[in-house]
């Protein structure tokens, strides 16, 4: 969820998909490992959900997504597989 919750915010901002988060590496696998108290994790959390809000009101993303272009994406992926 924690992690979700940061790729969120950062796609809304920038439109890119984030794949590392070697930056809080250490911090995540305390979460994965159990060594955060429960409350510190919901309070991260929470902070994130306030960020990934605030992400959410001010993105230059399109309310829906171009589902033709998705489509031909999708299609072309396909069809350059079966050769």
């Amino acid at each position: 969820m924690i992690r979700l919750l940061i790729a969120g915010a950062h796609v809304l901002r920038t439109a890119e998909i984030l794949v590392d988060v070697r930056h809080l590496r250490d911090r995540l696998l305390a979460v994965r490992r159990g060594d955060l108290p429960w409350h510190a994790v919901t309070s991260w959390a929470a902070e994130l959900l306030a960020d990934l809000a605030d992400a959410a009101a001010t993105t230059d993303l399109p309310q829906q997504p171009d589902r033709d272009a998705v489509d031909q994406l999708l299609a072309a992926v396909r069809e350059r597989n079966l050769q």
